[in-house]
């Protein structure tokens, strides 16, 4: 049995005993039916000053619900405007320009005055906002950094993380301040991650899976605050659908490519849905009810592709009480938010902005001192040591440009970090207070870096280069950046780690056979310390208080230590141990990232055992550091300590006779004053100046870069002189030319991105075509073309998934299992081996039985080691005993890019030869007969070893010493 009650909410009278008038309006119908479950069933508001806010292109439309439109903001040309949002009390409209990684307020009340740029610092491909209009706040979910923010929208301006876990592509969010709860919506990774609908609290906190079945591409939603409901779009699947706020009562609104071939946004008002829809062309509408058709609310007769749309009436924004006004912020010293749901009405806490932690009062912040610093592609973020913090130790280092950072350190004195960026070869630097990274080195390139060290004394970067085979070192004096290079040829060259109390630094090669070496900080005694039983050692870290060395091992699974000698080598291996990469000491413990499950893990740094995740799914995750006064102690005693050592360019610490002392070093085309030793000479004749760029544009600060950077838009120089005398430049075949005569490759046409920065290369796309004989057609993105060749390779080329739907289901061969989500082939014998193999770790679960101990079936016994089957007898000695290359396996061939050595019969790469290294076990690659002319010699002030065919050299004052 049905019945009903007629309520009005606050500034509405009751009137004929169905009618709710607003004092100010006209009549507004409000029913709610509920049966005697007390369920919410229906609610009809009929208001008259309806109206939406859409964003097409550089524009913002005001569209009323006559379907009268008008433009109330053009932007410039290159704007892409995605997202939009508003605050109804304060008569303000919120919108992002993703592409330039911006958000803007423009005032309602006067849209011509000019929009007031609210946030640039800190933030990346901002593709959806939310304001919560009871606190005056902005929830904002940023795509490519993987993470929602907070952003107070009073004078402080205060940021802080919300959710900074467990999301890989979140693309909308939805907040329903009344019930205190967001919603976001989740892309996931299309086979090794699921798309999801989570529900959290506004604090980020207690998150829900909502939806994780049945979804592929959720490209937006909304919610309804009266019937508790969440909907949203499927653009992979053309659905509309809606559950709950406990993702219960799930319906389809409607369906079909027909009705919704390609829609990127919905909210709602009254009975209705309104969707944007990129391939129409048009604002549509759809009755909120199971299995409804769409019409056309607004399409002009010119071809638009709106994007972002908000419903703007009084009754989308409800007013509740502030518990956060009138109690001074909630007494909060930083932030106040909406607090804990249902759990406790009218409640609220406190929060920090990024880089502090609560105290024990819960409402007073401190700076967080010490913290992980995690390196990904596309950010710097800092990461507090105790796990169940939710606030981020520091804002996240966000380039200006889209790159790739390989690495990163830090000067915890100056409170800067330093990263390299792979599009720029330049390395930048960012103060932990949060401003925007800056290039300081732009007359310098760097091509492909590896990995970084730092010495804090000397403010020495020591980086590797592993398509240049070197080893570099630059000085970051803040003026003209001084560099040298130390280690030469040396092919796989990769990871680096440095100790400025012994003057020591060790790097390490992943090309087989793989090894680590040791040097002085100058360059000089290298050699090797590990010279076998390593597969891939890609990073390395010293532990100072012990003076060991520690590196991870992805080939092996494994994270070993020896001493600086490469003596006394243990192996750390455990679950979850499956493809380290970026490690770091602090105190007793060892915190690794894993590049194949996503994730940060803790472990003790002495004892194999279980590793603790701290952070997952975490994409593109590389190196870890410890940002700690404890990672760069002061000694005031050190030699380089003051005044760069006295020395003009470089200061490299060493120890002599047990005493910390320092060797002054000089920059290319600069040699060692012999009087004095420190000041540094010319010496161009001996080292001139390398002006020539070898077929690469030079910039007007000596700059070298691709001859494809010229003309194309982007200050590459630093100095603008790429993009001078640009008029006439000519496109050739397989570009396109750019409205502003910028040249783009062809595959950039209409990919959704505004490559041409006018955004001429995303124009005319529904006219464009598809060769059908090598290309595929995006079927939602009209105009943009892939070739065939990336269809069902795992890849989501055309941005929606859909150059991976119906694909032909992975089979694997007998003696393999399938990672169902990876779509990837491993050999059975690494299921339930205590090593996670597939990305979702699906080898090591419902294993039954004792975890296998030993080698496995494809594996070798290696001394203590277990390595593939695939390098016996490969002409690789990887077994310190030599165990896996016996007389046996006969003599293999050595390939005429290689070198046999005479006792050993192994077979090294002839690059090695006469390199000063001996790389065959009787130094037979470094012979005087088959190296003429390569004379080894010495810096000033050292000598070489006599009486030895090892070229190491010693300085004068170890001489006779005893």
């Amino acid at each position: 049995m049905y019945r009903y009650v007629c309520t009005c909410r606050a500034n509405y009278t009751l009137e004929a005993g169905n009618r709710c008038k607003h004092i100010n309006s006209k009549y507004l119908i409000l029913k709610t039916i509920y049966n005697d479950n007390n369920d919410n069933y229906l609610l009809l508001c009929l208001g008259d000053d309806m109206k939406m806010f859409v964003a097409i292109a550089n524009k913002i439309y005001e569209i009323d619900r006559l379907r009268n439109a008008r433009i109330i903001y053009t932007g410039p040309e290159n704007m892409t405007i995605y997202a939009v949002d508003y605050h109804y009390r304060n008569r303000l409209l919120y919108f992002t320009d993703a592409y330039a990684h911006k958000i803007f307020s423009l005032s309602l009340s006067s849209p011509s005055s000019s929009v007031r740029l609210v946030l640039e610092k800190n933030i990346r491909m901002p593709i959806s906002i939310a304001i919560d209009w009871i606190t005056n706040k902005i929830y904002i979910v940023e795509y490519e950094l993987a993470r929602i923010d907070l952003l107070s929208l009073d004078g402080k301006m205060m940021k802080t993380n919300i959710i900074i876990n467990n999301l890989y592509q979140p693309v909308s969010i939805a907040i329903d301040p009344i019930a205190e709860y967001l919603f976001v919506a989740d892309e996931g990774n299309w086979h090794r991650i699921p798309a999801k609908i989570n529900r959290c609290l506004l604090d980020g906190r207690q998150c829900t899976i909502l939806i994780d079945q049945k979804l592929e591409q959720p490209s937006d939603l909304t919610v309804d605050f009266i019937k508790r409901r969440v909907y949203w779009v499927d653009r992979s699947y053309d659905h509309v659908e809606s559950c709950d706020y406990h993702g219960s009562r799930r319906i389809t609104i409607t369906s079909g490519s027909q009705n919704i071939p390609f829609t990127v946004g919905i909210d709602l008002f009254e009975n209705n849905l309104y969707l944007t829809d990129d391939v129409k062309g048009a604002v549509l509408q759809v009755r909120r009810h199971f299995n409804s058709n769409t019409s056309y609310f607004y399409k002009p007769e010119s071809f638009i592709r709106p994007q972002g749309i908000a419903i703007y009436h009084e009754t989308r924004q409800p007013n509740r009480t502030d518990p956060c006004n009138g109690t001074y912020n909630g007494g909060c010293e930083h932030l106040c938010l909406l607090g804990r749901g249902y759990l406790l009405a009218n409640s609220y806490q406190c929060r920090c902005q990024s880089g502090f932690r609560l105290k024990s009062d819960l409402k007073s912040c401190e700076p967080v001192k010490d913290f992980l610093l995690l390196t990904r592609l596309t950010s710097v973020r800092g990461i507090d040591f105790n796990r169940d913090s939710s606030v981020e130790a520091r804002p996240p280092i966000v380039p200006d440009r889209r790159t790739a950072i390989s690495d990163s350190v830090f000067d915890y004195e100056e409170k800067i970090v330093y990263f390299y960026s792979q599009r720029s070869q330049m390395i930048y630097s960012s103060k932990m207070d949060g401003e925007k990274p800056t290039p300081v080195t732009t007359s310098k390139v760097f091509p492909m870096v590896s990995a970084l060290a730092y010495d804090w004394y000397s403010k020495l970067i020591y980086m590797t280069s592993i398509s240049e085979s070197q080893l570099l070192v630059i000085r970051m004096n803040g003026r003209d950046f001084p560099q040298r290079t130390l280690v030469n040829a040396t092919t796989g060259i990769h990871g680096i780690a440095l100790d400025p109390f012994q003057g020591y630094v060790f790097y390490s090669t992943i090309e087989r056979p793989a090894k680590i070496y040791r040097m002085l900080s100058d360059g000089t005694n290298r050699m090797i310390i590990i010279p076998n039983e390593l597969g891939t050692p890609y990073h390395l870290t010293c532990d100072y208080s012990t003076k060991r060395l520690y590196w991870t091992d992805g080939a092996l699974s494994r994270i070993q230590y020896s001493d600086y000698n490469g003596r006394n080598k243990q192996s750390l291996r455990g679950r979850y141990i499956s493809h380290p990469f970026g490690i770091a000491i602090y105190g007793s413990r060892l915190y690794f990232t894993d590049v194949t499950l996503e994730s940060l893990f803790e472990s003790s740094k002495i004892y194999s055992g279980y590793a603790s995740p701290i952070r997952s799914n975490i994409p593109s995750i590389t190196t870890v550091k410890v940002y700690a006064e404890s990672s760069q102690p002061m000694n005031i005693t050190h030699p380089c300590r003051r005044n760069n050592g006295e020395c003009s360019d470089f200061c490299f610490p060493r120890q002599e006779q047990g005493i910390l002392t320092r060797i002054c070093g000089c920059r290319y085309g600069r040699k060692l004053n012999t009087i004095n030793n420190q000041e540094c000479d010319d010496n161009s004749q001996a080292e001139p100046s390398q002006t020539s760029c070898d077929g690469r544009f030079q910039c007007r600060n000596g700059r070298c870069i691709s001859l494809s950077y010229k003309c194309d838009g982007d200050d590459d120089c630093h100095d603008n002189s790429d993009e001078q005398n640009c008029p006439g430049q000519t496109c050739t075949q397989n570009q396109f030319r750019c409205a502003t005569g910028k040249c783009i490759p062809k595959s950039w046409i209409c990919d959704n991105e505004n490559d041409c920065g006018d955004s001429s290369d995303e124009q005319n796309c529904q006219n464009r075509t598809c060769d059908p004989l090598t290309q595929f057609a995006c079927p939602h993105t009209p105009g943009k073309c892939i070739p065939n060749a990336w269809k069902c390779d795992g890849q989501n080329d055309c941005g929606d998934n859909t150059d991976e739907l119906d694909c032909p289901p992975i089979s694997c061969s007998a003696g393999q299992f399938l990672c169902t989500r990876d779509r990837t082939c491993i050999n059975v014998t690494r299921r339930c081996d205590g090593i996670a193999d597939c990305q979702s770790t699906e080898d090591e679960q419902n294993c039954n039985g004792p975890r296998q101990i030993g080698c496995r079936a494809d594996e070798f016994r290696c001394g203590s080691t277990c390595i593939p089957n695939s390098w016996r007898c490969d002409g690789h000695r990887d077994c310190a005993d030599g165990s896996d290359e016996p007389p046996s396996c006969g003599a293999r061939n050595c390939t005429s890019n290689e070198f046999r050595c005479v006792s050993t019969g192994d077979c090294i790469l002839k690059e090695w030869m006469c390199d000063h290294d001996d790389d065959c076990p009787d130094a037979s690659d470094e012979d005087a007969v088959l190296c003429p002319g390569e004379v080894f010699s010495c810096p000033e002030n050292q000598m070489i070893c006599p009486d030895t065919t090892i070229h190491q050299c010693v300085n004068v004052t170890q001489v006779c010493d005893g």
